[in-house]
């Protein structure tokens, strides 16, 4: 589409791990994907195994109105350890974060499939650089030198691009950019006691 729209692109995206410790044990893990994510959970032994996942959802005008469909994700059945340490993976030109290395469809649109391809790269060493943050309420996650992260605005464009396509697949051009991550810091895991 030129110079005058990209499809697919956006401004911010807050992909993340999410990691539930609970008794000094890292116990639920939730891996965010695009606009999607899968909750994971300790087995007791060697890994952690899929709970649940969110299905990808977006928006497709019919008979003069918008409606949400969802379409299933096909997850990994568990998320391993390497080196005693969680290992995730970067899905290769995107920005997905999957439990496994291999090809994700995660979209199909007609003949148009969406794909996230994970291998194992370059090993980052994230727990090297590792802050840990606690949540001081739902209205005010920090009150320090990161209060920025209370924003609640769009992070992103103020107004979405239109275009031809948007009625068709519900994306199109530099669209508004997330909410900011203070959502994320619940966590999507079931309450402790589960």
């Amino acid at each position: 589409m030129g110079d005058k729209r990209t499809f697919g692109n956006h401004i911010g995206d807050w992909e993340h791990i999410s990691v539930r410790i609970e008794n000094g044990r890292a116990e639920w893990v939730h891996l965010d994907v695009h606009s999607f994510g899968a909750t994971y959970r300790w087995n007791g032994r060697d890994r952690f195994d899929f709970v649940e996942g969110e299905p990808v959802k977006r928006r497709q005008y019919r008979q003069g109105k918008f409606i949400d469909l969802l379409d299933d994700v096909p997850y990994p059945e568990y998320l391993d350890l390497e080196d005693g340490r969680i290992a995730v993976f970067s899905a290769n030109g995107s920005h997905g974060t999957w439990a496994q290395p291999g090809k994700f469809t995660y979209l199909n649109i007609l003949t148009v499939h969406l794909d996230d391809f994970t291998e194992r790269g370059v090993q980052w060493n994230t727990w090297q650089n590792l802050v840990i943050n606690d949540v001081v309420d739902d209205l005010n996650i920090f009150t320090d030198d990161k209060s920025w992260i209370n924003f609640r605005g769009p992070w992103g464009n103020t107004f979405k691009l239109e275009c031809d396509l948007d009625p068709i697949v519900g994306e199109c051009g530099l669209v508004g950019g997330p909410t900011g991550p203070y959502k994320y810091f619940g966590g999507n895991f079931p309450p402790p006691d589960c």
